[in-house]
């Protein structure tokens, strides 16, 4: 069933590590190929020949660092660390740590499944509750214990997540992550800017890489992706084609031409409204000199492309207003012919958090509307797609 889809297991020092047994059974029951890391630490609680089990490819163990084990471990579809104690949960949040699983889950390039298994007191105390918080913030899937001081095998008030649970969650992060498998994606980020002539330029302000974020978790998910960006000081995501344009004409030109060759186009980048006209004043003297200057509205990009897009397209615009009535939505929707509109309640420049938290809420031109609380970008980058992708490609 799952044949060719290979799977990291890391185990942490913690008194539930033999769940970790459990789990790689289920694992190799469903036909995944099965890597395990092992540091030194968890053959205090278990055995480490109870984990060489038929369908385990490799045991990777120790806490020194092999570099054939670390590029192994890369190579998988995905790294589940379960059960992740307390301790490595905090250096990983961190970014400590000189083992090897420590160092695989910083440089790991796919999704991260982490289960959390400890003290109900410690779980739920503001030190771990923030860790969790950061490292749900860089994109790593959390499933939490059931809540409450429950009994479990390993203790009284100890928590730990069921193998099945754990199953479960595998199975749908690997149905996410291939959401957009195949499909052609184009996504526009970075700010607009329109020149002055040789005297400078308009922007319209920050470097908004919202569209960076969506860029990297469509590639995630399996997407052939295309990023147009304005200019920007930040670096394109590694897999991802990048195209830089320097004014609306030039990003108008680019999306005209390429606007047929990809089924899901993204605008997450910020568009100026107005083009300059600029003219030279008469130059009396060498000191002085007068610039005539206009300002003239610019092409509505997005309502050009939702002319030429076929019915098998997907439009998505993004809009930084904080209010948006239902007139205006519909309006918006029906003009530019958009498949879905995301509404930032505030725009990228001046969100909470120093520009790194963001919520906002998902119209579908079929009335359906999701709403995403404040959370990091990137993480609110890989929700919508996971919105968008469940409503037109499940």
């Amino acid at each position: 069933m799952n044949r060719g889809v290979e799977i990291t297991l890391g185990v942490t020092e913690t008194k539930s590590a033999y769940r970790g047994v459990d789990l790689i059974k289920g694992l190799v029951e469903r036909d995944y190929e099965v890597n395990v890391i092992l540091p030194e630490g968890v053959t205090e609680y278990i055995g480490k020949k109870s984990f060489d089990l038929p369908g385990v490819s490799r045991i990777l163990g120790g806490d020194s660092y092999v570099s054939d084990n670390f590029s192994a471990a890369l190579g998988s579809d995905l790294l589940v660390i379960s059960p992740a104690s307390y301790d490595f949960t905090g250096r990983f949040a961190g970014g400590f740590g000189r083992d090897l699983l420590s160092r695989v889950a910083a440089g790991y390039p796919g999704p991260i499944l982490l289960v959390p298994s400890m003290e109900w007191e410690i779980f739920s105390s503001q030190v771990a509750q923030r860790n969790l918080e950061e490292l749900r913030n860089r994109g790593v899937y959390i499933l939490e214990p059931h809540s409450g001081g429950g009994k479990s095998q390993a203790g009284e008030g100890y928590l730990e997540v069921p193998p099945g649970d754990v199953l479960k969650e595998i199975e749908e992060i690997l149905k996410e992550v291939s959401l957009f498998e195949d499909k052609r994606v184009l996504v526009t980020s970075g700010p607009g800017r329109e020149p002055l002539g040789d005297y400078g330029f308009i922007t319209t302000g920050c470097e908004s890489n919202l569209g960076v974020y969506l860029g990297q978790h469509a590639k995630e998910m399996g997407g052939n992706v295309l990023l147009v960006s304005g200019p920007s000081s930040g670096r394109p995501p590694s897999g991802v084609g990048a195209v830089g344009v320097n004014s609306l004409r030039e990003l108008d030109t680019l999306l005209m031409e390429e606007v047929s060759g990809y089924e899901v186009i993204l605008m997450g980048g910020e568009v100026s409204n107005w083009r300059s006209v600029v003219r030279r004043g008469p130059e009396d003297d060498e000191l002085t000199k007068k610039l005539d200057l206009k300002l003239k509205q610019a092409p509505d990009v997005v309502k050009k492309l939702g002319k030429l897009k076929e019915s098998s397209q997907i439009l998505i615009d993004f809009l930084a207003e904080r209010e948006v009535d239902d007139e205006a939505l519909d309006e918006v929707m029906e003009g530019n012919n958009l498949d879905g509109l995301f509404v930032l309640d505030t725009d990228d420049c001046n969100s909470p958090g120093g520009s790194r938290l963001l919520s906002g809420t998902l119209y579908f031109r079929s009335g359906a509307v999701e709403r995403f609380p404040t959370q990091d970008k990137a993480r609110l980058a890989r929700n919508v797609l996971k919105a968008i992708g469940n409503r037109f490609f499940e």
